[in-house]
């Protein structure tokens, strides 16, 4: 403790103890679901589980599956503000600060695919969401990062890009990857693309994308993590741009109106459905086991097999995100 009184300086010692975090287990880590001709839906228990001590953490947890539409790439089809002789969206970030994430699936690995890009052609003015041969990365144009994390092939990936000045950080499914590029950005507000990058040497997408949202800010790995299972209502804190395809288009949710044209693109509908009961969220405190219900349905499949992933996301540092494989036949 220091003051400007010269006569001496006191040391104050605080002493404590952390709190250990939780440890989320879950219960069954498969499913197999059965519906004969007659059966609209099948109900199975989940249990979740903070395997931690005694004063740990309680173990906060949300359930959920890709339950809506999405935009679906075939390697050629993009999207575009194709109203805009110029493409360029309206109060999109420039400067050095913004935030870009999506839902991603690839399903083919393209050399270098972008998935969501912007700006201009010269060095530091553009903002490109790759995917190099799996590895995700973010270019600038004279800038380039790349992180080394992997995209996984026939899975959904959440992925946010935070620029923050000439910091960099990567979340990949909540995971946080840092880096920095070597020189300022100075975003360009011009030529905005989902699945290509308007000034080319990129490859076009290969895979689906949903929940595309762009921020004039750099988000916290909270308000990241709050909200990656969360649909938004389009007017929050910074976001200048939201996509989540639900209403079988590419238009904007957010004021702005930056609506996209869909050109070869299409929208696709969920591969199935589940509810959770009574809720898709919970607390549990340490040593404890909470258990659930869900209710799979079949609305809208075809016949034959099907596979979706359920997804537990919690605040266990090292295992945020958590994926429960669904494998569902439908009698003819």
């Amino acid at each position: 403790f220091h003051s400007n009184d010269h006569v001496s300086d006191s040391t104050v010692c605080l002493q404590g103890a952390g709190i250990p975090p939780p440890i989320e287990c879950h219960s069954p880590n498969t499913y197999n679901v059965h519906f004969t001709i007659c059966q609209d839906s099948i109900i199975d228990n989940l249990s979740v589980c903070n395997s931690a001590l005694a004063g740990a953490s309680n173990l906060y947890y949300s359930l959920w599956s890709p339950y809506g539409r999405s935009a679906s790439f075939n390697g050629s089809s993009t999207i575009n503000l194709g109203g805009s002789a110029t493409n360029n969206p309206v109060n999109f970030p420039s400067g050095s600060v913004m935030t870009v994430s999506a839902w991603v699936y690839p399903t083919a690995y393209s050399g270098n695919s972008a998935v969501v890009s912007w700006g201009g052609p010269s060095c530091y003015q553009s903002v490109v969401l790759y995917i190099s041969n799996g590895t995700i990365g973010l270019d600038n144009v004279c800038n380039n990062i790349s992180f080394g994390q992997v995209a996984t092939l026939n899975q959904w990936n959440h992925i946010a890009m935070v620029m923050n000045g000439t910091s960099i950080t990567l979340y990949l499914n909540g995971h946080p990857y840092y880096g920095a590029f070597g020189a300022l950005p100075t975003l360009s507000p011009t030529n905005f693309n989902i699945g290509t990058y308007f000034h080319g040497g990129y490859s076009n997408f290969n895979g689906k994308l949903d929940e595309v949202r762009i921020y004039n800010r750099a988000l916290s790995q909270a308000e990241i993590l709050a909200n990656m299972t969360n649909i938004l209502k389009g007017n929050e804190n910074g976001l200048q741009g939201y996509w989540n395809f639900d209403n079988g288009t590419a238009n904007d949710l957010t004021a702005n109106g930056n609506n996209g044209t869909l050109g070869t693109t299409t929208i696709t509908i969920p591969n199935a459905q589940f509810i959770p009961i009574p809720a898709a969220t919970g607390t549990v405190t340490p040593t404890n086991t909470y258990t659930l219900q869900v209710k799979f349905k079949k609305d809208g499949l075809s016949y034959g097999a099907h596979t979706i992933p359920l997804y537990l996301n919690s605040n266990d540092p090292s295992d945020l995100l958590d994926t429960v494989s669904v494998s569902m036949i439908i009698d003819s």
